[in-house]
């Protein structure tokens, strides 16, 4: 699950992880974009982030490392115990 901007926890599926540039994330100096290889300057600090798919219509949200505590939860793996490996016959 990942947080929108409006506060609500969403389901999300992880697309992609690479490092994308920081002058971007931390100036907001346009909206995010996922940069490719051949696309980042050599000369960008660069942080690892996270590309998520938010909806059926493309939607999409980036997050940086720094944030990924605050706005990134798992799904809790099943931990119920397997019944045909359990019972006694």
């Amino acid at each position: 699950f990942i947080k929108r901007s409006s506060g609500v926890w969403t389901y999300a599926i992880l697309i992609e992880r690479a490092l994308q540039p920081i002058d971007v994330i931390k100036r907001r100096l346009e909206y995010f974009y996922w940069t490719t290889v051949e696309e980042v300057d050599p000369r960008y600090e660069m942080e690892d982030s996270m590309l998520f798919a938010i909806d059926g219509d493309g939607g999409t949200k980036i997050i940086p490392r720094h944030a990924w505590a605050k706005y990134i939860r798992r799904i809790q793996r099943n931990t119920i115990p397997d019944l045909a490996e359990s019972s006694e016959v």
